[in-house]
């Protein structure tokens, strides 16, 4: 009896091991291949290294697991039943190996991807019935995931997460003065000037309020067109390259190995993960259950090519973008409540996704509903849609003002601030010009893309100096340990912008992605001539226009050829007969309820025509914004940002109006 039970234990042993074997190929490698190239979605969800072995481990064994379970069962109908039960799970499994297979190498149609899966399934489940050789052979391939787990741990980028360790940690011996480091996203120097060059006072207080207690370098310019590449660089010092993941073993020496032995940390890195983990924990992101939800979902969507051959494949990376939702909001604002808890050395920094698109936030914090209208292949398709989206950034760039505010404002009520060393930047721009790139760069966008804001205010410091030497973001680093009097353990590429070093020459390098148009040299870099390209930043402003006056209220939305009719009453135009034009509203614009957070101000519609006509919005009777219509005919064709100011609680009566005429003579014709 008992060698009847070993010959089970050892048939079954065997089973799970040839089930093992073909899982591997089926559920484990393509998962662990697509989501080891994805190291960013691993960051994004914010799981330990712990956690990243045991997501590996889980595509590895508990497939395997689930089916050699249930494929047990089936012991209780008899030997043969579960021997017959064995086989033709392992000819289904190399169905499926050879369906994902043949939809990720060949143009076969679902019919014959169907068919060559079936034919090989059945030769395999044939093979391990009749043929010794065929069952040995899968014995023994129980390799296979062990070579899966070993090309993840190892040859990865997401390995690198697990592998990742921190250089030793400096200490920055006899420095004691507080940094607060704020890295903000995607913000170009461009949308913070005014008509004179300097920051625009009147819609960025507070950037403008931290440009008079420090030194603005206005001159100064990504070394990355990338976040991915750019923020470890701000970091570090050090110039990127194209391979380099954004964690710490890529980047072992960084502020955070500069201050960790000495300073206090309060870190949120959302994208990247340069602190070690032994001096930062990562606590935002959805965590190893994101993981497996998004996981599932890529794997049974590649299936579905069969079924569905217009179905998009997934992508991992959406766990990543998901922080680029209004949950960044959120996590922007716990990093502010713990600013300068405490006194004494202490590295406060923050990358803050703001303001990034999406565009969904409003300076009061309330969000809308966001959409990418505008753009064509990543064109802007006119100075329409130009002006509308640009407006709709200047909102979020509003709120990001306010939170930057609230940072300062608690160092100073914790009486640090003076004290204190605070630096803001930006990782990259972005462009807003017709029929040119919006993010990538170009000979055109280059300007916008590659210069970003940075201010420096160093400890004691309480007025404000422009400096325009040429710097760079890999000046960042060092000159924080400039400031602080300490040396830097490590070779940088940057230089001290607090001393009397200056970069030789006008030229600037811009490692370079690949949309971007711009020439590179041999090794992926731009080199980008400042002499040329400072002087069209400055003439570059104001970002936006204040015909009205600096202090308007709705400067902001207002643009173009009708731009002076925001804010006018109905009452006060000459109402003309009906358009000829058909119209609908995209979606019906919800109630307002300014305690549910959220706020209907981006109205889109439709309007039956596939030429340009301008059309007014008018919201509770005054006029909230105007656009032309775009030529296509897609739904919707026209768009339009409206002043949260407009809005009442409960219903808003809104309105479309075919503007003919210009200036004092223009006639509103309403359109059903």
């Amino acid at each position: 009896m008992s060698g009847n039970r070993l010959g089970v234990v050892a048939e079954e042993s065997r089973n799970l091991a040839q089930i093992l074997a073909a899982s591997a190929f089926v559920f484990a490698q393509p998962i662990l291949d697509v989501f080891g190239d994805s190291p960013e979605t691993f960051l994004g969800a914010a799981v330990t290294r712990t956690e990243i072995v045991a997501f590996a481990v889980a595509w590895l064994v508990l497939p395997a697991a689930a089916i050699w379970g249930a494929c047990l069962l089936t012991r209780l109908l008899g030997a043969k039943a579960r021997s017959f039960v064995h086989s033709a799970v392992i000819g289904g499994l190399a169905g499926l190996f050879v369906v994902q297979v043949l939809i990720g190498s060949t143009d076969l149609g679902r019919e014959s991807i169907l068919v060559a899966a079936t034919l090989a399934a059945t030769l395999v489940a044939m093979a391990q019935r009749r043929l010794a050789a065929m069952g040995l052979f899968l014995t023994y391939a129980i390799v296979a995931p062990v070579l899966v787990a070993v090309l993840f741990f190892f040859s990865s980028p997401a390995g690198d997460l697990v592998r990742s360790s921190g250089a030793p940690v400096a200490g920055a011996t006899g420095a004691n003065a507080p940094v607060l480091f704020v890295v903000l996203d995607e913000l170009p120097t461009a949308s913070l000037l005014d008509a004179d060059g300097d920051v625009d006072a009147t819609l960025f207080p507070n950037f403008a309020a931290l440009a008079r207690e420090s030194t603005w370098y206005r001159n100064h310019t990504t070394v990355a067109t990338t976040t991915r590449l750019a923020v470890p660089a701000i970091m570090t010092g050090r110039r990127p390259t194209g391979d380099a993941v954004p964690v710490s073993s890529s980047y072992p020496q960084s502020v955070f190995t500069l201050l960790g032995g000495s300073y206090a940390l309060n870190v949120q890195e959302p994208i990247t993960a340069i602190c070690p983990t032994d001096l930062c924990a990562r606590t935002e992101g959805g965590g190893l259950r994101a993981l497996f939800e998004r996981s599932g979902d890529v794997w049974f969507d590649r299936l579905s090519r069969v079924t569905d051959a217009d179905q998009p494949v997934e992508s991992p990376f959406e766990v990543d973008e998901e922080v680029f939702s209004s949950s960044r909001l959120d996590l922007a604002r716990s990093f502010v409540a713990e600013v300068a808890t405490e006194p004494g050395p202490r590295l406060d920094f923050a990358h803050v996704l703001l303001p990034h698109q999406a565009w969904e936030l409003l300076p009061s914090g309330r969000d809308y509903d966001a959409h990418y209208d505008g753009t064509v292949f990543t064109l802007w398709q006119d100075d329409d849609a130009v002006a509308i989206a640009k407006a709709r950034h200047i909102l979020q760039l509003q709120l990001t003002d306010q939170l930057l505010g609230e940072m300062l404002e608690r160092l100073r009520s914790l009486g640090t601030y003076d004290d204190a060393i605070v630096v803001v930047t930006a990782d990259h721009g972005i462009s807003f010009r017709t029929a040119s790139p919006v993010r990538a760069m170009s000979p055109e966008t280059q300007v916008d893309i590659a210069f970003t804001p940075l201010f420096v205010k160093g400890p004691g410091q309480t007025e404000g100096r422009v400096d325009d030497r040429n710097a760079e973001s890999v000046d960042i680093v060092p000159t924080i340990a400039d400031h602080l009097g300490i040396e830097l353990p490590w070779e940088v590429d940057g230089v001290s912008l607090a001393g009397d070093d200056l970069r030789p020459g006008p030229e600037k390098r811009v490692f370079l992605h690949d949309l971007d148009t711009v020439e590179a040299v041999a090794d992926g870099t731009a080199v980008l001539d400042a002499a040329s390209l400072f002087p069209a930043l400055l003439a570059s402003g104001p970002a936006v226009a204040a015909p009205e006056g600096p202090d308007d209220p709705l400067r902001v939305f207002r643009h173009g050829a009708h731009g002076e009719l925001l804010g006018r009453d109905i009452g006060s135009f000459t109402v003309g007969p009906p358009s000829g034009l058909g119209a609908r509203l995209h979606d019906r614009a919800p109630d307002y309820d300014p305690d549910a957070g959220r706020a209907p101000v981006y109205v889109r519609a439709f309007v039956d025509t596939t030429e340009v006509h301008p059309i007014a919005l008018a919201v509770n009777g005054r006029i909230a914004a105007w656009s032309n219509t775009h030529r296509n005919t897609s739904d919707p064709n026209v768009w339009f940002i409206a002043p949260e100011s407009f809005l009442r609680v409960g219903r808003n009566d809104v309105v479309l109006y075919e503007l003919e005429g210009s200036g004092g003579s223009v006639v509103l014709r309403p359109m059903s």
